[in-house]
């Protein structure tokens, strides 16, 4: 079996990787039937040989390769060359050999950021692969998700407390999933209030500021400035911010 997870969400992508890493088999034998790989250090050549061999002691033998599909990815802006041709796969063409000498045992996984449909071992991959995309989500999603983190907590969430939530920490779910975490234990079985987000907020500023930062640099001008002007009214002192 062949997966590839790809796009910005970097947390549910850690969580997808999870659930499979879960299917491996008995956690003692989950090391020795798991490897990892990562461009540009890996060749076909290599996989070949891990994907191959049989689990030792398991279900299934995980094999993950990050990074892989990007390097082939068309360059963009000024610095690309002129020519428009996508990057030839080289031996990645023989990935389809590949995809037939596995074992179904062996569950080999793609692992990479945002890809654009043009990305040519993509396009490849579809042909013998599941192929699964994680963008960012959506405020709404955003809202229901936070909430759903509360419920499995065993704690509630007022509504305005859940907005002024994610308003703190932005569209990054792990800076989220660590601020529900300390709400929970804050608020001991009652639901969590505006007041209790507002007490806890002075210990977000510094991830706030870094999540605005990193919107800018991934081009979120949207969400940068958001951040930027809620730090403001929330008392961060523009040298703090700049």
């Amino acid at each position: 079996m062949i997966q590839v997870l790809h796009g910005k969400n970097e947390y549910a992508i850690s969580a997808a990787l999870a659930e499979l890493k879960a299917t491996v088999g008995p956690p003692e034998t989950r090391e020795a039937n798991t490897h990892p790989f990562a461009a540009p250090q890996v060749s076909p050549g290599q996989l070949r040989a891990v994907c191959e061999a049989m689990p030792f002691l398991a279900e299934r033998r995980l094999v993950m390769v990050e990074g892989v599909l990007s390097q082939f990815s068309p360059r963009q802006g000024r610095d690309a060359p002129e020519q428009s041709s996508q990057p030839q796969l080289g031996e990645w063409q023989g990935i389809e050999a590949l995809a037939k000498a596995m074992p179904p045992t062996t569950m080999l996984v793609f692992v990479d950021g945002e890809l654009p449909q043009t990305n040519p071992l993509l396009k490849l991959l579809k042909q013998l692969a599941e192929v699964r995309d994680f963008p960012l989500l959506g405020a709404a999603e955003l809202d229901r998700w936070a909430k759903e983190q509360v419920t499995q907590r065993g704690g509630q969430i007022t509504p305005g407390a859940l907005r002024l939530l994610t308003r703190f920490a932005g569209d990054d779910q792990r800076a989220l999933e660590g601020e529900i975490e300390k709400l929970c234990l804050y608020a001991h079985g009652r639901p969590i209030v505006e007041e209790d987000v507002r007490l806890l907020a002075s210990e977000s500023r510094e991830a706030n500021i870094f999540a605005a930062v990193d919107a800018l640099l991934e081009a979120r001008p949207a969400v940068a400035a958001r951040l930027r002007f809620e730090l403001r009214d929330e008392g961060a002192s523009l040298v703090f911010i700049l």
